[in-house]
């Protein structure tokens, strides 16, 4: 019954729309019909489009014929609404049938026959067919171009529809490239607030999205919608895809409190301009459930999915992917619940649904069954597992024998796109392969876990190459974390098993490559450019639009106005459309830049050999902790556990309060406790193996970055500070961001032209006698004014102290300084580490407002060989994944300061001036830069009180880089000398026998 009603109700309202029309031809009939179906359409009622579309169809064949200009974009129409519904190939069949009518005619305008490749390209792009979808693009694309030139609006909007298609691809970068062409044209032949624009920065919130560039997604997103507003009115059904984008973008950035608003936004815009029955306003529930569930409201959660799977089965067709990705979401709420049985319910209808398309979206196949594959993990059956991930990478394959039933096959990387799905897959595998091996004790199964996780970093490094910013890169540095642990884990495994040196090798190479990736590739950003060819006058540009960027970013964290905000994207993208234009003439730079420079086992223990040391390298994940000790002689590596204990030890250490310090004894127990566990976990037993070593070189990871590993000691027999037996008594220490550095360090040559040797500042801040302890908080210190002149009487320099100590002089004068040294207050945001910074002092004359963030020292050009940045926690930050610590001291780093003095805690400003004046001292004797620190420092405890002898005082200042002695002293300045005095006798010598007579 409710069947008949529904057809006298279609019926009626077809014969209401006709009513009109008796006493019409055909062809007017058609006419009318063809014109309400595109109302429809662009109403977003596709069924009532479709029937108008079909009536206007088949009375233009009956009047006109098949060959006719109007069936053919009649044609054209129903594969629009067909594309709309995601019936793939019945679109596709219109758009052919419509494009051999065009093609017949003699008079068929060619940008029209354009718009069929278009759609074509559009439908495949949906079908995840990117090759396919490449070339109707690129058809269309030359018949554009024929019509109405290079620069048109028509041919920008080509290059934008190849970037959607390179987005879906993973190719990112020439994604990215494919839209600065579109907005390079926008801006020449549109207006600056057309819905062209609203179009193109849409797309671009979808690229960063992607890619992890999450508050640039937002800004092009929010710049989206604000045009969009411009040409539509509130209610406009195309609106709430642009609420979603940017709730989308904070969604996945973590902001999901502030996401919320804008999914809830999306929805009642969708319930209010196209209905509470439409599809979309059933993609716009599946939204909401997406944040609910993440927001940890699962009911919600289920309530909004199964809201949405009601629209949907009302109104699409019961395989349709929106329909089936409903399934998906309702199976991944109850695995988050724990209820795998149930999840695998939902998963296996997906997969039923699916298996009744032709061409079902590759990548919801893929999370289905990775999905799938997971459940059977968490059940400890890992041949269950491998199968469905072999299902799935079966579903990027190119090529058709990929044999899923073969557990240990795997496809060649050159038979698969690069894309963080496959990347996913690879990952479980080699987890799964993991816990076969752990269960039946084979190494084959260790291989082939070792063997996926490999495949899965080749795959992350070409997918390094598509990511056109460093903070994409950073994120997806965060996804390949998990990857490069796993790997480590297993090479180690591999060791155990097989007792072969080459694993250890192997495990150590994967170490090193997975640290500070971007700050290498930053440095070696100038060589990558000279070696790819690229002229001076290029690069000047580049260095030119870069600095224009960083001071458009500078005013924006000083004003976050619309005006500052839009001069920030104008300088982005000129320095983008710059950067891309560099690539395009000169491929080999990218990979130049982009390359990770490989790590030779052997080339390092020469170098040990060469400074009596030892290098050891930490490795953090899953509570695991690996150690690879690398000498002259061999490489060791161990496994210790890295608990909650292990976490809390580290924060003890670093937090330790001067406060807490004063007549506390159990406090200082707890404290040297803390020192001792530590120690037997990171050093234990090594101490035989450093016998007669001078040197350690430390490349830590992720939290102990913040460790300072001279104050590690045997738990003493009484608490006494001063007497402790600290690594430091054994041996200088230094750090490396990673063993990759400290190979190639003082390989380049290092400059000799700098204007001075020395500049050091001492801001003073207020008038106040009453000077403060530390050197936080912007109070007057009592001893950093003496602790650069003292530094300053070992060279030929400058200080600029008092209110002369200003950032502006800063600024003008530590370009051309060999030597930079900084005592002065510090401030650490570990929430938001561009905001951190050191202060000078305020002058009324200045542009500059005595504080110079990190935002600022990433954007300067600092070539020193040593910076000492005296002041509170500037070593400290927020961790990256993969990058390390985000402290001023790594700032420095990145403006090229080829080593950097930094505190990891607060910094007591008396013991500091001591220990610096101690340390220069040293260092003009000629010693290296970390033998100067270990002898000032072991001077201070010499002359500490018990109090004052607590590694509080003293262990907080630590030296990453290069630790060559300086090039203007000690040993190597008077060798100097003694070259240029030799140099002055023989020519004394030689003018003597020139003029005396024989």
């Amino acid at each position: 019954m409710k069947l008949v009603l529904t057809y006298l109700f279609f019926g009626c309202l077809l014969v209401s729309w006709n009513l009109p029309l008796y006493g019409q031809s055909s062809e007017e009939i058609a006419d009318d019909n063809y014109k309400k179906g595109k109302e429809k359409y662009y109403d977003g009622e596709y069924e009532i489009a479709d029937s108008l579309f079909q009536d206007a169809l088949q009375n233009y064949t009956a009047t006109l014929g098949q060959n006719h200009s109007k069936v053919a974009k009649t044609y054209r129409r129903l594969g629009d609404v067909y594309r709309r519904l995601r019936f793939h190939r019945s679109a596709l069949d219109y758009y052919a049938q419509g494009l051999h009518i065009a093609e017949g005619l003699p008079d068929y305008p060619l940008d029209e026959i354009a718009q069929f490749h278009m759609r074509t390209g559009s439908v495949y792009n949906q079908m995840y067919r990117s090759r396919e979808a490449q070339a109707a693009f690129q058809r269309c694309l030359g018949m554009y171009r024929e019509a109405f030139g290079e620069v048109s609006e028509k041919v920008a909007t080509i290059y934008m529809n190849i970037g959607i298609n390179q987005t879906k691809m993973s190719n990112y970068r020439d994604a990215e490239r494919n839209y600065l062409k579109a907005f390079d044209i926008y801006q020449e032949v549109a207006a600056p607030n057309s819905v062209a624009f609203n179009r193109i920065y849409l797309n671009m919130s979808t690229l960063y999205r992607r890619i992890g560039d999450y508050d640039r997604a937002v800004t092009y997103g929010e710049n989206a919608l604000n045009i969009k507003l411009m040409n539509y009115p509130p209610d406009h059904p195309s609106i709430p895809k642009y609420y979603r984008a940017i709730g989308r973008a904070l969604e996945q950035s973590g902001e999901l409190d502030k996401a919320l608003p804008y999914f809830e936004k999306t929805l009642a815009l969708a319930i209010t301009s196209i209905g509470p029955d439409h599809p979309e306003t059933g993609g716009a529930y599946g939204e909401l459930g997406n944040i609910k569930a993440e927001l940890g409201e699962y009911d919600a959660a289920i309530a909004a999915y199964q809201q949405a799977l009601q629209i949907m089965e009302r109104r699409l067709d019961l395989t349709h992917p929106y329909l089936v990705g409903g399934y998906f979401n309702l199976g991944r709420v109850y695995e988050n619940q724990g209820q795998y049985e149930r999840a695998l319910v939902y998963y296996r209808t997906v997969l039923d649904k699916f298996s009744q398309r032709e061409a079902p979206p590759p990548k919801l196949l893929a999370q289905t069954k990775r999905a799938i594959a997971r459940t059977y993990l968490l059940a400890e059956q890992p041949d269950t597992a491998i199968y469905w991930l072999n299902r799935g990478l079966k579903d990027f394959v190119n090529v058709a024998d990929f044999r899923t039933n073969d557990l240990y096959a795997n496809p060649s990387l050159s038979e698969v796109q690069a894309d963080k799905e496959v990347m996913n897959l690879l990952r479980y595998k080699a987890q799964a392969f993991s816990l076969r091996a752990q269960q039946q004790g084979r190494a084959a199964d260790w291989r082939a876990a070792f063997q996926c996780s490999r495949l899965a970093i080749e795959l992350i490094n070409r997918l390094r190459r598509t990511y056109p910013s460093e903070r994409s890169r950073q994120y997806l540095n965060e996804k390949a974390a998990s990857v490069y642990g796993a790997s480590i884990e297993q090479c180690y495994a591999l060791y155990q098993v097989t007792d072969s040196i080459h694993y250890l090798q192997q495990a150590m190479e994967l170490s090193a490559q997975s640290k500070a990736s971007i700050l290498w590739q930053h440095l070696q950003q100038d060589q990558a450019r000279h070696i790819a060819g690229i002229p001076e006058t290029a690069i000047e540009v580049i260095q030119r639009l870069e600095r224009n960027l960083q001071a458009a970013r500078e005013a924006m964290a000083d004003s976050s106005s619309n005006l500052s905000r839009r001069q920030l994207q104008e300088a982005e993208l000129a320095f983008l459309q710059a950067e891309n234009e560099l690539e395009r003439q000169y491929p080999n730079y990218n990979l130049q830049r982009l390359a990770l420079a490989p790590l030779r086992i052997d080339q390092l223990q020469a170098k040990l050999a060469k400074t009596r040391s030892a290098l050891i390298d930490y490795f953090y994940h899953d509570d695991q902790l690996f150690v690879f000790v690398l000498t002259e002689n061999g490489l060791k590596a161990f496994q210790a556990k890295a608990d909650e204990q292990f976490r809390t030890d580290i924060e003890k250490v670093r937090s330790q309060q001067l406060t807490q310090l004063l007549g506390q004894a159990d406090m200082n127990t707890h404290f040297m406790e803390a020192i001792a566990r530590l120690d037997q976990q990171l050093i234990g037993d090594l101490r035989s193996t450093l016998a007669g070593l001078d040197h350690l070189v430390i490349i830590p990871h992720d939290r102990l970055h913040y460790l300072s590993f001279e104050m590690l000691a045997p738990r003493p027999q009484q608490a006494d500070f001063a007497s402790m037996n600290y690594l430091l008594r054994d041996f200088s220490i230094s750090y490396q961001w990673s063993a990759i550095f400290w190979l190639k360090q003082g390989a380049e040559k290092q400059r000799s032209d700098f204007a001075r040797n020395f500049t050091g500042f001492s801001p003073a801040f207020s008038d106040t006698t009453e000077a403060v302890a530390y050197r936080t908080l912007p109070y007057d210190l009592r001893y950093n004014e003496e602790e650069v002149i003292g530094a300053q009487q070992y060279f030929s320099g400058i200080v600029r102290k008092g209110t002369a100590a200003s950032e502006a002089a800063f600024l003008e004068l530590a370009p051309e300084s060999r030597v930079l040294h900084l005592a002065t207050h510090g401030l650490a945001n570990d929430q938001f580490p561009l905001q951190s910074g050191l202060f000078f002092s305020a002058t009324s004359d200045s542009l500059e407002d005595g504080f110079l963030s990190a935002l600022e020292i990433y954007g300067l050009q600092l070539p020193a060989e040593m910076a000492v940045i005296s002041a509170c926690n500037t070593g400290y930050g927020r961790l990256a994944t993969g990058e390390g610590v985000m402290s001023l001291g790594r700032a420095f780093s990145y403006a090229g300061c080829r080593s950097v003095l930094m505190s990891l805690w607060l910094a007591n400003d008396q013991s500091t001036s001591e220990i610096m004046s101690y340390f220069y001292a040293h260092l003009k004797e000629g010693y290296a830069k970390d033998e100067a620190l270990r002898l000032a420092k072991l001077n201070y405890l010499d002359h500490a009180d018990p109090v004052a002898a607590h590694p509080y005082f003293w262990a907080n200042i630590v030296a990453i880089g290069e630790m060559e002695p300086l090039t203007t002293t000690g040993k190597g300045f008077k060798q100097q000398w003694l070259f240029y005095l030799l140099g002055l006798i023989v020519l004394v010598i030689v003018f003597r026998r020139r003029v005396l007579p024989t």
